[in-house]
């Protein structure tokens, strides 16, 4: 033990109720936590009844949560027909619903993912001329191109997530990654000058196929049979773009309100530097294995994004009734001029 390479093995045994498919297992171990190193996982379960869900750690893994569910324990008594298929189906119901929140979670965490769309998002209310970002293109214009953008990419990653979660699809994880940080990349790029312009469904759908094999790998490490992963895939599937919905519905009016005012710019020129920034140093991490801390300045930005979106809201809000304030006294002085 004091050279480190000893073991403690734990075993516990628990007599479960018989209600319910959730089950959730809490360990925390804080002994000695100023010398201590914890590390905390779960293995691929022995019994065909138990299904891993989800896990949970806290910074250090001193505290440990593991969701599964849990079947066959009424089933006994029942035919062995009947006892099969009660067993799938309360399988794939506490799959749906617990693959739904990690789909949710996983959008949450992914800022990468997030971090590409938005960037792709920032010139979708302007038009292009010369080369460069113009103005304001209009209210049902900049609906279009927001809903086809999130379409297209949800179209995308949907069907690598369906080819590659059912084992037609295979490939590395590292090439994966480095795409999307250049998919990345690509967006910011074009938030700052005109790339693609109207062409950014296109890119949406082509590199949401990629992203969408970076969402499979996590079904992938759940061990699940080919039926289960039916209601996984749709349950995970539909968490992804309930976030993925809850993030845009947020932006959203910051993008319509400023995207009028000349104080856009700013916006879309700091969000674009920002989002490259953070390609370029994932790109030499995960190509190179540069260590920085591209993972820490990005997590932190989006650990405090509810606060920073109100405030932009606010400031978008600010902004645009200045404008059209200004805009007004404008046009009372020409009509002034003119009379």
């Amino acid at each position: 033990m004091k050279q480190g390479l000893g073991e403690i093995q734990i075993e516990f045994r628990a007599d479960l109720p018989a209600e319910g498919s959730h089950r959730k297992l809490i360990l925390e171990n804080h002994h000695q936590s100023r010398i201590s190193a914890y590390l905390m996982n779960c293995l691929v379960p022995r019994d065909p009844d138990i299904q891993v869900i989800e896990q949970h750690r806290n910074e250090n893994q001193s505290f440990y949560q593991l969701d599964y569910v849990q079947t066959g324990m009424r089933a006994e008594r029942l035919p062995l027909t009947w006892r099969s298929g009660l067993r799938s189906w309360v399988t794939n119901l506490g799959s749906f619903s617990s693959m739904f929140r990690l789909g949710m979670h996983h959008i949450a965490e992914g800022t990468d993912h997030l971090l590409f769309l938005l960037a792709l998002l920032l010139p979708a209310p302007l038009f292009a001329l010369g080369g460069r970002w113009a103005g304001f293109a209009g209210l049902h214009h900049s609906l279009d191109q927001i809903l086809k953008v999130v379409t297209a990419f949800t179209v995308g990653h949907s069907i690598t997530l369906a080819l590659a979660a059912f084992g037609l699809v295979r490939v590395t994880s590292r090439p994966i990654e480095v795409l999307i940080a250049v998919s990345i990349l690509v967006s910011a790029v074009h938030a700052l000058r005109p790339l693609f312009p109207g062409r950014e469904a296109r890119i949406a759908a082509f590199f949401g196929l990629i992203h969408g094999l970076a969402f499979a790998s996590t079904l992938g490490e759940l061990g699940l049979s080919p039926w289960q992963r039916v209601a996984s895939l749709l349950g995970f599937n539909l968490g992804i773009e309930t976030m993925q919905l809850i993030v845009v519905t947020g932006a959203m009016p910051s993008l319509l309100l400023l995207s009028r005012t000349r104080a856009y710019s700013v916006l879309r020129i700091g969000g674009g530097l920002f989002a490259g920034l953070a390609s370029l140093g994932w790109i030499s991490e995960r190509l190179l294995g540069v260590h920085n801390f591209v993972d820490v300045i990005v997590g932190s930005v989006a650990h405090r994004v509810v606060w920073s979106g109100g405030g932009l809201l606010l400031v978008s809000i600010g902004y645009w009734v200045a404008f059209r304030s200004h805009s007004l006294a404008a046009r009372i002085r020409i009509a002034s001029r003119e009379y």
